[in-house]
């Protein structure tokens, strides 16, 4: 559950339409060969189509877009990951 601060915040974002049915959003990640993690789909299926306005330009929250913008690099329904990214699991200070 989102803080009240978030959830005041998110109240003042657009939202536009997004996949947020957690099976789909599963299956999009499973068939771009990423792992899956609940805790990711999760956080998709909350809060995936926000739009965050930063100055002249808006980020669009999510893994993946339904319709990019056609000057984006995205691919419909397709995660853009570092692959190069380590996972990280337990305390690696130990």
């Amino acid at each position: 559950m989102p803080s009240s601060r978030l959830g005041k915040y998110l109240h003042t974002l657009e939202r536009l339409p997004a996949i947020t049915d957690a099976t789909t959003v599963g299956e999009i990640i499973e068939a771009s060969g990423l792992p899956i993690y609940e805790p990711v789909i999760e956080f998709h299926c909350k809060y995936a189509g926000f739009v965050q306005p930063y100055g002249r330009v808006k980020f669009i929250w999510g893994l993946f877009h339904e319709f990019p913008h056609d000057y984006s690099f995205f691919k419909p329904n397709q995660p853009h990951c570092n692959q190069n990214l380590q996972v990280i699991s337990g305390n690696e200070n130990t």
